[in-house]
């Protein structure tokens, strides 16, 4: 049971980072890194829980 969590969370932690990598490029291609920043640091928070 732990060990099918773990690799669950570590799976949803793989696709976050694949999602915000890829806004990350989009947010890049329109706004300026003043926009970007606050979206990053909402992103490690929320990974960080």
């Amino acid at each position: 049971m732990i060990i099918s969590d773990k690799i669950t969370a570590e799976v949803r932690m793989k696709e976050f980072k694949e999602m915000a990598y890829n806004n990350a490029i989009l947010k890049d291609n329109k706004s300026d890194k003043e926009v970007k920043r606050p979206f990053l640091n909402k992103l490690i928070s929320a990974l960080s829980l």
